[in-house]
């Protein structure tokens, strides 16, 4: 409930980005540099923090004497995610017309990444609150 929770904020401040790129946040009398390090610093810190107890459930999900190796992948998968989503972002901002000239495209562009990071929670019923424990047979 508590990666959920992280999870659905996240998205709230990345919407927060499509009133700070309107320019609503400056008309407020909220200096630019002020909400950089305030709300995208706290956005980033978000990132972060979700980690650890994303691996703890993971790690008690997975089978005994396999934690490491299912961390490992883990890792492996976030890193290469990092990867595809530079090249895919790319080919997104073309699509919608983000040019270094022309950033009329960018507000769709954040509507478009906050939607993408609502998606995990429609997945995350999948996920089993508790792990099933395995009982001993005497």
């Amino acid at each position: 409930m508590f990666c959920l929770a992280i999870q659905f904020l996240m998205a709230v401040f990345m919407v927060s980005d499509v009133l700070f790129v309107k320019g609503i946040y400056r008309r407020m009398g909220i200096p630019d540099s002020l909400y950089v390090v305030v709300f995208s610093g706290f956005l980033e810190v978000l990132c972060f923090f979700k980690i650890l107890p994303f691996s703890v459930l993971v790690a008690q999900l997975c089978p005994p004497g396999c934690e490491g190796s299912l961390m490992a992948f883990l890792t492996s998968a976030i890193a290469l995610a990092f990867i595809m989503s530079g090249y895919l972002g790319v080919a997104l901002a073309s699509r919608i017309g983000v040019t270094e000239h022309d950033f009329s495209g960018l507000s769709t562009g954040l509507l478009i990444q906050a939607a993408c990071t609502l998606l995990p929670l429609y997945w995350s019923s999948c996920i089993p609150d508790e792990p099933k424990t395995k009982r001993k047979e005497q």
